[in-house]
């Protein structure tokens, strides 16, 4: 049974840590084999997207509180600033997936692996996962590319109250738009990070367990 209770992306890093130098990992030096390259490589990608995940479990706080302390920049203009790049986020997490994925599929056929049927079976369900779990986020950015540019009702409520002459008046209504935007999106960012940690987890043993058995190592680190 997966283990839980422990971050299996830190678990995926330390592996790396150990196993290759810091100097390697952080480019300060050349890899001297086709290992320590493939290393380098794939440290980079897991490094990336283990910032993309991070950053999307972090939505919640982007919304409730990062907010410009300055009459420059309107409310509405930040609110839907935050809605677009969680929404890209989600893309760029499955795009970065998607593609060490695949590298992982071209790397398989110059390895020789003594456990070559498991090693197959999870890497087929990766994928699968992949869009499994990111698939609410993924549902936003397919419905508001398609159907307009201000991707909230309530957000373009609240722009065309501030572009009015009356915005003084509308005041009250205005400040509820955002709120109630705000609250929405905090909602769903908190709901999200089930999938999403799990997911994280999910991918990072996986990875671990093929990369070890393509190494030649011991994989039972990130036994399945």
């Amino acid at each position: 049974m997966e283990n839980q209770k422990e971050d299996q992306l830190k678990v995926l890093t330390k592996y790396f840590m150990d196993k290759f130098s810091i100097e390697l990992l952080l480019d300060e030096r050349a890899p001297q084999n086709n290992e320590e390259k493939r290393a380098k490589d794939y440290f980079y990608k897991l490094t990336d997207i283990g910032y993309l995940f991070n950053r999307l479990l972090n939505y919640d706080i982007y919304f409730q509180y990062f907010y410009p302390n300055t009459d420059k920049i309107s409310a509405d203009e930040v609110v839907e600033y935050h809605i677009q790049s969680y929404i890209q986020d989600f893309f760029l997490l499955k795009e970065r997936l998607y593609s060490i994925i695949n590298s992982l599929k071209k790397d398989l056929v110059n390895c020789q692996i003594t456990n070559i049927g498991e090693v197959k079976h999870a890497l087929n369900h990766l994928k699968n996962k992949v869009e499994e779990s990111l698939q609410s986020g993924l549902n936003l950015r397919d419905i508001h590319t398609h159907e307009r540019t201000i991707s909230d009702l309530d957000i373009l409520k609240a722009r065309l109250i501030r572009m009015t002459y009356r915005q003084e008046i509308l005041k009250q209504k205005y400040k509820d738009l955002i709120d109630k935007a705000k609250e929405k999106y905090i909602k769903q960012a908190i709901n999200n990070k089930m999938a999403l940690n799990e997911l994280k987890d999910y991918f990072s043993l996986r990875f671990g367990y093929i990369f070890s058995s393509m190494s030649g190592d011991d994989s039972s680190l990130f036994q399945l």
